[in-house]
């Protein structure tokens, strides 16, 4: 049975706050990444943050899959999972690199906790490892053979 939960996943313990545009499945850990215009104002709910691996220990949770969306958060996120990292899970993660800079991440750091993991990352439909540019898209981060 599905489980809500009313924290966000990050990269540490905290509190933060939660942008939401009017209600809909659209939520971002920053301003930017649900507001496009004047128009389309958002709306402020404070959460706590937690880890990834925090989460699945407290639940006693050893996951086959996990995918994350997390517009822009991706590699925060990943950065508090260095545990589900080291596992055995198949991993999907859409990647929103616009938004990296804002989380102060980048294409660098996402490359190293996949390296450190003993992953490599992959666009879905490509069969090729990540290169030096990234885009906008659905990775998976593999263990290597």
């Amino acid at each position: 049975m599905p489980v809500i939960e009313s924290v966000a996943c990050f990269d540490r313990i905290r509190e933060a706050v939660l942008f939401s545009r009017g209600g809909n499945a659209q939520l971002s850990l920053m301003r930017s990444g649900v507001e496009f215009s004047d128009t389309h104002k958002s709306e402020e709910i404070t959460v706590a943050t937690l880890t990834l691996d925090s989460y699945l220990s407290g639940h006693d949770l050893v996951p086959q899959y996990i995918k994350i969306d997390a517009e822009g958060a991706e590699v925060r996120i990943l950065k508090g999972a260095r545990n589900l990292l080291a596992g055995n899970a198949e991993i999907i993660c859409e990647l929103h690199p616009y938004a990296w800079p804002e989380f102060g991440s980048g294409l660098a750091e996402l490359k190293d906790l996949a390296d450190a993991a003993g992953r490599r990352i992959r666009y879905l439909d490509q069969n090729a490892e990540i290169g030096d540019q990234v885009e906008y898209g659905t990775v998976v981060l593999q263990r290597f053979s």
